[in-house]
């Protein structure tokens, strides 16, 4: 579990997953966001714009690319504070980021 959670392992793996996955790719996600992911992911919550402020992506195209993120079920506003968001993984992004995660359990 700990090497799963390995920053250095997990800025890779969604570095990767933010070129690569066929999902993410069909749906237009950049892969410019990946950072954005990552520091909400290792963060917990993180205001949307500071979100838009980590893709270093044009306003426009930030707020676009939290849409998309959002429909994909990746990312979701807090429910107590709408200009707050929060990760979401659903299986197939958590067995992208994290493989072999279920084998240790």
């Amino acid at each position: 579990m700990t090497a799963s959670l390995n920053r250095r392992q997990l800025r890779e793996a969604v570095t990767h997953a933010f070129r690569t996955h066929s999902r993410l790719r069909e749906k237009g996600i950049r892969p410019e966001t990946g950072p954005a992911f990552l520091a909400l992911l290792i963060q917990g919550t993180l205001p949307r714009a500071e979100f838009e402020t980590f893709t270093a992506l044009p306003r426009e195209t930030a707020c676009d690319q939290l849409s998309r993120l959002i429909n994909l079920g990746l990312v979701v506003s807090s429910p107590s504070n709408l200009h707050m968001l929060e990760v979401n993984l659903p299986v197939w992004f958590a067995e992208e980021i994290l493989p072999d995660l279920h084998k240790r359990w």
